[in-house]
């Protein structure tokens, strides 16, 4: 039986990270050359010591909050045998391996504290809080109601961005005041930012436009948000966000018929189709701004074949560019090599530590092939390698273990899919976020994650854990 201190906890962290999934995402990027002055990484890193302070609070008065109990970590393959704690323990190798990167890194100041606010989301200190948000949402949102709160929540808020976004492509924009951008960046640091949160909002609001036993009729108002969230992608001209949206909505689409009740496929049809009807009469609607969403996608042929051809890699944009960033960080983690030379940690076992978080921009102008007109690069714009360069083979291997947790829970819930008649409310919510997680994790292979669509997909993946590792209760 829960005690009241645990009740009292577990409602304090809900409504923590209730205000970080609604904050850091609308508020608006200052500028970064002021201390504190960035808005979004300020209050991932308050409500991160706020939830430490309550998970400690909790690993004291309640057992049952301990997740480093010694059954997540006993003998014999226990959390291996267990998807769920698989997951928990790929995140944790995660943070440590930032951690120990961060430690051993050049520059630990730097590593921990990040190079620029511009490029939030890859300091050992916005990892770690990333990491205390899934530890709090596997703890403290374990039932049902708790989860569909969160998700509500990040389906308005993906809708009020979406909503701004596209009054700014109409010429209006009275608090960021960026009417001249071409694209649309919302509250968000810029276009792709904006599309990669959108990525992972869209899933979820079509999981509550058919989660619920309500009429039809419920899913229209529903499938009216998404309309708004599909157009505001559609015009960022995002093409990674844009086909890993696709890719997510064709594949849910085929779950639903395959897998869930008539009353559940009809709901996820009419909310799918009325959005797509209301996003097609949006984006036709005249603007003062080029949006040239299409001759963008349309050059997305013309980038994959720049990305294949043995041509020298370029600075001018588009995958050709980020061909030139890949390779310079492959080079980099199979051959680690930094300005200068590190009292801690000779060069040779920086393929095991990596270089640590955020000092790819210190390592990319001598990682490089010598190109005509080099720009400075601070991202490798890929998660696996921003891994793989920051933290070695110790990340590499923690992101291994991650994605074989998520493959095993999808196996388990195919299974459990093809055993019940009625498909439980839970193993859909389940479902819905773990292709919401597969989809954000293709956007991020050509993309530069900040802590404004980072959060959300630690919230959901924690929602992933809490909705598989508690069906049976």
């Amino acid at each position: 039986m829960e005690s009241s201190k645990y009740r009292l906890s577990e409602m304090a962290s809900r409504w923590v990270i209730l205000v970080m999934l609604v904050l850091i995402p609308l508020v608006f990027p200052t500028n970064p050359a002021v201390p504190f002055n960035e808005y979004k990484s300020l209050i991932l890193h308050l409500g991160a010591v706020i939830l430490a302070i309550i998970l400690a609070l909790d690993s004291i008065w309640n057992y049952k909050a301990n997740i480093f109990r010694p059954s997540l970590i006993s003998s014999g393959g226990h959390w291996l045998r267990d998807a769920d704690r698989t997951i928990m323990v790929g995140v944790i190798m995660l943070g440590g391996s930032y951690l120990i990167a961060t430690v051993l890194s050049p520059s630990p100041r730097i590593s921990f504290l990040g190079f620029s606010e511009n490029y939030s989301g890859n300091s050992g200190y916005d990892v770690l809080s990333l990491v205390v948000v899934f530890v709090s949402v596997i703890i403290h949102a374990r039932k049902l109601e708790h989860m569909r709160f969160l998700l509500n929540s990040l389906a308005a808020v993906a809708t009020v961005a979406a909503i701004y976004g596209l009054l700014q492509v109409h010429g209006w924009d009275g608090i960021g005041s960026r009417q001249e951008l071409s694209r649309p960046v919302s509250s968000f640091g810029n276009t792709l930012n904006f599309a990669g949160f959108l990525v992972v909002s869209i899933p979820i609001t079509l999981f509550i436009g058919m989660s619920s036993k309500r009429p039809v009729w419920w899913s229209t108002p529903i499938g009216l948000a998404l309309g708004v969230q599909l157009a505001a992608l559609w015009l960022t001209g995002g093409a990674a966000a844009i086909a890993s949206t696709f890719i997510s909505s064709l594949a849910l689409a085929v779950i639903s018929i395959r897998y869930f009740d008539r009353q559940s496929a009809k709901l996820f049809a009419v909310t799918l189709l009325s959005s797509i009807a209301v996003s097609l009469i949006i984006v036709l609607i005249p603007s003062n701004i080029d949006s040239s969403t299409q001759q963008r996608l349309l050059s997305s042929a013309t980038d994959v074949r720049g990305l294949l051809i043995t041509d020298e890699p370029t600075s001018s944009g588009g995958l050709q560019a980020r061909r030139g960033i890949w390779e310079a960080a492959i080079t980099s983690s199979v051959n680690p090599s930094i300005p200068s030379s590190s009292s801690v940690v000779p060069d040779f076992a920086r393929i095991f530590v990596g270089v640590g978080p955020d000092m790819f921009g210190a390592i990319f102008p001598i990682s490089t092939k010598p190109i005509l007109r080099l720009e400075q690069q601070y991202h490798p714009h890929n998660v696996i390698l921003n891994i793989w360069v920051s933290t070695g083979f110790f990340g590499l291997a923690s992101l291994a273990v991650l994605a074989l947790g998520l493959a095993r829970i999808g196996l388990a819930l195919h299974r459990r899919s093809t055993t019940l008649t009625n498909v439980d409310q839970r193993t859909i919510l389940a479902t819905f976020a773990l292709v919401t997680l597969v989809s954000k994790f293709l956007e991020m292979q050509a993309s530069v994650p900040r802590v404004s669509d980072l959060l959300p997909t630690m919230v959901v993946l924690g929602i992933v854990v809490a909705a598989f590792s508690l069906r049976n209760e």
